[in-house]
């Protein structure tokens, strides 16, 4: 029988897949803009069109991710998620990619690498390929990474999480995602690699005070009044 848990986790990659496929639908409407008789100005144009609307994807990924880790503690503590106070927002992650350059800085490289592309012997066809190839990667990689970097932020600092990750492959995950999955929970701060059009995602380990049996009665200060349960709560009232 599928735990409440594996439920939360499985609804919180439906909405990420259905945000991605919504994310393409409206790349592929700028797409749609390329002027074959011109196409570096048509390119500049759709890259810098592109990067509000794969910011805009980013921040609606880092909500998801928000509320998975909220979902997770309201199931593990049998408590209505809106008793569950809300996880922290982290800074300097949405616009930006992971080397920390604006989104910008990444789609507007694609008329430098169509361009590259047609010096190096490509046809125009090709080298347009290679460049929407680049937007498509970067429109599913970004809001992915950037929820897998929220969860990954609080399972470093907030009390209700031990600190450790747990990756979620694809069924069909490539060799490198299964073998890291293999490894079961690991480090938070051992980051999450991932590769271009990666979907995999970061699942938190719930905290015992706040999974344990014995915390249901006290699930609840982790509400909105922000009080917080230390990791050795339970030592110290035996």
């Amino acid at each position: 029988m599928i735990t409440a848990a594996a439920l939360v986790t499985a609804t919180y990659r439906v909405r990420l897949a259905e945000l991605i496929t919504r994310q393409s639908r409206a790349l592929a409407a700028l797409w749609a803009m390329i002027n074959p008789d011109d196409p570096v100005t048509s390119l500049t144009a759709i890259g810098t069109s592109a990067a509000p609307l794969i910011a805009a994807g980013q921040v609606a990924a880092i909500a998801e991710s928000l509320g998975y880790m909220t979902g997770l503690v309201a199931a593990a503590s049998g408590v209505p998620v809106t008793d569950v106070a809300p996880f922290t927002l982290i800074p300097g992650i949405a616009g930006f990619t992971a080397s920390g350059a604006p989104v910008g800085a990444l789609t507007g490289f694609t008329p430098r690498l169509f361009e590259q592309r047609r010096a190096a012997g490509h046809s125009q066809q090709e080298a347009l390929t290679s460049a929407r190839a680049l937007l498509d990667s970067v429109n599913v990689s970004e809001p992915y990474r950037a929820a897998n970097q929220t969860i990954l932020g609080n399972a470093g600092t907030d009390d209700r999480l031990t600190g450790r990750v747990n990756r979620i492959p694809e069924p069909d995950a490539c060799d490198f995602c299964q073998l890291i999955a293999d490894r079961g929970y690991v480090p938070a701060t051992a980051g999450f690699a991932a590769h271009a059009w990666c979907r995999c995602t970061a699942s938190p380990e719930i905290a015992y005070h706040v999974s344990g049996r014995r915390s249901t009665g006290y699930a609840r200060t982790l509400s909105g009044r922000g009080v917080m349960l230390p990791r050795d709560y339970y030592q110290q009232r035996r």
